[in-house]
């Protein structure tokens, strides 16, 4: 969901005030518009949280010395 499409759906919730008539203008189910404002009341932000990944196997150093040793010893 971008953030204009996000926008959006508080841009009409706020004059519509009904979750299924935003729902049905914008063409989505109504369970994500209402999940999507729940966030975005609780968080008070339409940002997503910042996804976490897995920590790198090797460190920069253990990587550079790896790309080193291949370059020199083609």
């Amino acid at each position: 969901m971008t953030d204009t499409e996000k926008r959006m759906i508080i841009a009409f919730f706020y004059y519509l005030e009904s979750i299924i008539q935003v729902a049905r203008i914008i063409g989505w189910p109504w369970s994500t518009v209402k999940s999507f404002l729940a966030q975005a009341c609780e968080r008070i932000s339409i940002d997503n949280l910042p996804q976490f990944s897995r920590p790198p196997v090797l460190s920069c150093q253990q990587c550079e010395t790896i790309i080193h040793a291949a370059e020199s010893n083609h």
